[in-house]
């Protein structure tokens, strides 16, 4: 699943965010977006790829390395349900009252990092405002290749820092909040 994060991003949410997602009422998907250009192709991607139904891509004029590449991650339909079980799980995750918010944000991004198979944080950026946690970012290294994961309002999002500098991603970040937020690195 990591080779679907090679110089782009994941945005994984839930539309209906008071509720949890339910595997068999629920259209499950990716919003998988480029983050630069690729190879002999000056264009940008966004493309939504439904996960627990028929799998398909939203766009037909994408080229067919990267058709090939969704392709390969979810054609087999074992692999892709555990990986969405997976991924359903971990939102869910936000909605255990038992936990803090803190505590369901990182159990649910474990879960999240796990499926993608990334490694265990080399560090983590965590956004305030008042006492109430925005942002979580997680930073993670594998054979000189580094990965983020973070929490943002309420979506998850992973993607390859090489195609986008950490600082300029916390930036963007930034620009997603009404107020100041307090950013703490760890």
């Amino acid at each position: 699943m990591k080779k679907l994060l090679d110089n782009q991003e994941i945005r994984i949410d839930n539309h209906h965010p008071a509720t949890p997602l339910d595997w068999q009422k629920d259209d499950i998907h990716l919003h998988k977006r480029s983050l630069g250009k690729r190879k002999n192709d000056d264009r940008y991607y966004d493309i939504r790829v439904s996960l627990n139904r028929q799998w398909t891509c939203s766009q037909n004029n994408i080229p067919d390395k990267l058709r090939e590449e969704i392709k390969e991650c979810f054609e087999n339909s074992q692999k892709r349900e555990q990986f969405v079980k997976d991924i359903t799980s971990s939102l869910n995750d936000l909605y255990d009252r038992k936990l803090t918010k803190f505590q369901r944000i990182n159990q649910a991004m474990g879960n999240i990092r796990k499926a993608f198979d990334l490694s265990y944080p080399r560090a983590e950026i965590k956004g305030w405002i008042r006492k109430s946690l925005k942002m979580y970012i997680s930073i993670h290294e594998d054979k000189n290749r580094y990965y983020y994961c973070s929490y943002i309002n309420g979506s998850f999002y992973l993607g390859e820092l090489s195609a986008i500098s950490l600082l300029d991603y916390i930036e963007k970040v930034k620009t997603e909040f009404d107020e100041k937020i307090r950013i703490e690195i760890g």
